[in-house]
């Protein structure tokens, strides 16, 4: 029992930490590629960060960097929307693994601009 309590307690906290950086990941892919969609039929890329930056609003928008690339480019050529976020950690058991409390999550997503 003394072993077991740890051990469970461990992997529920891991369970944990996974999840919610999981989902996060999930929300920047999706909320990444239809900034990129929104930049391919004509936002400028002052309308693509508010894109992001409103569809993103229960995260916190200090720990987001948004770089839109050729946004106003020729039609035919590419436009990248990346998308940095520091993550933290809520539980703060990991800090043995992720010294600083937080790890970056970097998406990137290319469309062609119509």
């Amino acid at each position: 029992m003394a072993i077991a309590v740890p051990l469970m307690l461990t992997v529920l906290l891991g369970m944990i930490e996974f999840g919610r950086t999981y989902q996060v990941l999930l929300q920047l892919t999706h909320t990444g590629s239809m900034a990129a969609r929104s930049a391919s039929v004509g936002d400028t890329s002052a309308a693509v960060e508010a894109t992001v930056r409103n569809a993103l609003v229960d995260l916190n928008q200090g720990d987001l960097t948004v770089t839109v690339t050729n946004a106003e480019g020729a039609p035919g050529s590419d436009v990248t929307v990346g998308l940095l976020y520091r993550h933290t950690m809520i539980t703060g058991f990991f800090d043995t693994l992720f010294p600083n409390g937080w790890v970056d999550l970097n998406v990137g997503t290319t469309h062609r601009l119509e």
